[in-house]
């Protein structure tokens, strides 16, 4: 079982940490590019596509994540826990009211405030991901790859 959800939690966080980086480096600045006429068709295509990548990978991060708290408790996974939470708040208190206000229309600040506001989503993606391999690491612990 401990395998099991310690890979469910260092895939999602990869993943998640990887889709992050295209996102905040590529995918919202390039938001400024797309013609006013198109931007509100565009705005929902992407709330809806991107969904079915990222709702998956969060809940597979947050019910792993919670699992390995609830089963193995420690100082780590109590951690891991916390980053996770800060993720979420972050989606939720920043970058959902951001998208939700540009579904509506094209907002150039909106758009730079989505693109500020995903810093804290991305530090945490990438700070957990390194924080993991290093602590997997440093356990000894064998992560068979396929």
């Amino acid at each position: 079982m401990y395998t099991g959800l310690v890979l469910a939690q260092l895939g999602s966080c990869l993943a998640m940490a990887g889709l992050i980086l295209i996102v905040q480096f590529v995918h919202y600045p390039a938001f400024s590019f797309v013609e006013e006429a198109q931007f509100k068709k565009f705005a929902i295509f992407h709330g809806v596509r991107i969904s079915f990548i990222v709702i998956p990978l969060m809940i597979t991060e947050l019910a792993s994540g919670f699992a390995l708290f609830y089963f193995f408790s420690s100082w780590v996974w109590t951690f891991n826990l916390a980053l996770i939470g800060l993720i979420w708040l972050s989606t939720a208190l920043l970058s959902v009211p951001c998208h939700a206000k540009l579904e509506k229309s094209k907002d150039i600040q909106i758009i730079r405030r989505l693109v500020e506001t995903n810093w804290p989503r991305t530090v945490l993606w990438v700070g957990r991901s390194l924080f993991f391999l290093v602590y997997l690491y440093r356990a000894g612990v064998h992560i068979p790859i396929l």
